[in-house]
């Protein structure tokens, strides 16, 4: 799920990408993109790309339809996007293929960034390679670059320095539930909104705040969204002007806002 500045709010389901009025709720198909769409960002001028899981790709949505962006990594396939996030001339994008591909056991899950020029070239980076436990949430806020690794249930700080590497550190460790599988950063307090999924229907929805800021990874508070009916949470996303929360269940198809 994403947000724009013209207050455009995107929803992916598995199937296709739809457009949502915040206000009502209503919803409509926006587009298809033949294969398995995981997650959508929309740049400030308005161009979205989305994570594919099946097509094991990037995909940019312009005026022509649907064409790929990335697919693959020096000649070695995507496992398959899970989650994305534009910030600036950088897009940034979780590559965990699907739940189990890549495990603790396994940790095959990367990290990468593309850097974008005014002439529509491109560079792609790697800032994690085939170490992480299903990396599957990333938000950007200034120089840092947070990642939810669900099956490690901890969450990753990328730091970008001044020769644009970027230095990977432990943010947060949790224990309890599967592990996170979304996160949002409000740019404005530096708080984290990290969804913590679980399969037992019975558990209440579950997001996590997190104050980078604070020792020992931060842990502010909990708060439950029983509102969800389910706990398989899969996306958030913030509207900072209005200071709301959208969280969307899987197991229901739900998307439920929350004042903050």
């Amino acid at each position: 799920m994403t947000t724009n500045d013209e207050d455009q709010f995107w929803c992916v389901s598995s199937k296709d990408v739809q457009r949502i009025d915040p206000e009502s709720g209503s919803s409509i198909a926006s587009f298809i993109t033949g294969g398995l769409p995981s997650d959508i960002t929309v740049s400030a001028g308005g161009t979205a790309y989305v994570a594919d899981m099946e097509h094991r790709a990037i995909l940019r949505i312009g005026n022509d339809g649907v064409e790929t962006m990335v697919k693959d990594y020096e000649g070695a396939a995507l496992l398959g996007p899970s989650s994305i996030v534009s910030s600036g001339n950088m897009i940034y994008f979780t590559d965990s293929g699907p739940l189990g591909e890549s495990t603790i056991e396994r940790p095959k899950g990367s990290v990468y960034c593309i850097e974008r020029d005014a002439n529509h070239g491109q560079l792609l980076k790697i800032l994690a390679s085939k170490c992480l436990a299903h990396p599957c949430g990333i938000c950007v806020d200034g120089l840092h670059i947070y990642v939810a690794e669900m099956l490690a249930n901890r969450i990753l700080r990328f730091t970008r320095r001044p020769n644009g590497a970027h230095l990977m550190s432990v943010l947060h460790h949790f224990s309890g539930r599967l592990g996170p599988s979304a996160i949002a950063c409000d740019t404005d307090t530096g708080l984290l909104y990290v969804a913590r999924f679980e399969f037992d229907s019975s558990t209440p929805g579950l997001v996590s705040v997190i104050d980078p800021s604070g020792a020992n990874g931060g842990h502010v508070r909990d708060i439950e969204i029983p509102e969800l009916d389910g706990c398989e949470i899969t996306g958030l996303t913030l509207h900072h002007e209005t200071k709301t929360l959208y969280i969307f269940e899987a197991s229901r198809g739900k998307v439920v806002k929350l004042e903050l």
